[in-house]
């Protein structure tokens, strides 16, 4: 999603920050609280979002609202890509693969060999790069691709935060998408990578520890 309406802000900040009420959302973008509200009304009746009562130390509970399902679809997903990937590795799997192993195996197999198939097209121009030159060109691609990435560098790696999984609704139910994302990242980055934190486990983003 390219930012750029009133309506569009207020999703992104949804999408970053749920659980915000209409003041902090007119503070953080700078629009009157009543336009706040005009959108968050329509958006409401069109079931993109919910409101729930937070009650505060002072004053009256206020409503506090984030995304539904629906309103987090608005936002850049690759369930084809996903079909297709999954689609190629079963085909290309043979008995031989995946004699002796446990069902968890077989399932982690499959997901780090679809991460190999989905970062190949990359490879080329990453392979051309070291360190933090390619792990932050990776992480571009990561922002390609979601719209929602944000990096923070340190002295021995980066942190990169996801706020919007591309295969969201799909990795709601089945953590094995967990293990397919980070090492897709660790591939495009030819680095260690670790999954600090999920969406689906209730922080505000998928968290990426890079080692460099």
């Amino acid at each position: 999603m390219t930012v750029h309406s009133s309506r569009e802000r207020i999703l992104a900040h949804l999408k970053r920050r749920p659980g915000t009420d209409v003041e902090a959302l007119a503070q953080s973008l700078n629009l009157a609280p009543m336009t706040i509200r005009q959108h968050l009304a329509r958006m409401q009746g069109e079931g993109l979002l919910v409101a729930e009562s937070e009650r505060r130390p002072t004053g009256r509970p206020a409503h506090v609202y984030s995304l539904t399902p629906n309103g987090d679809d608005q936002f850049p997903k690759a369930y084809d890509r996903l079909a297709a990937l999954l689609l190629q590795e079963v085909t290309t799997l043979d008995a031989g693969d995946i004699a002796g192993l446990s069902q968890a195996d077989k399932r982690t197999l499959v997901m780090r060999r679809m991460a190999e198939r989905a970062a190949a097209p990359y490879l080329e121009r990453l392979r051309r790069m070291d360190g933090r030159e390619r792990a932050l060109a990776a992480a571009e691609i990561m922002q390609e691709e979601s719209g929602f990435v944000e990096v923070e560098s340190s002295e021995d790696g980066l942190a990169v935060r996801d706020y919007n999984c591309i295969y969201g609704r799909v990795a709601q139910s089945n953590d094995d998408l967990c293990t397919f994302h980070t090492a897709y990242a660790g591939r495009l980055m030819g680095a260690p990578v670790e999954l600090t934190s999920c969406q689906f486990s209730g922080a505000e983003a998928c968290c990426f520890r890079v080692t460099l």
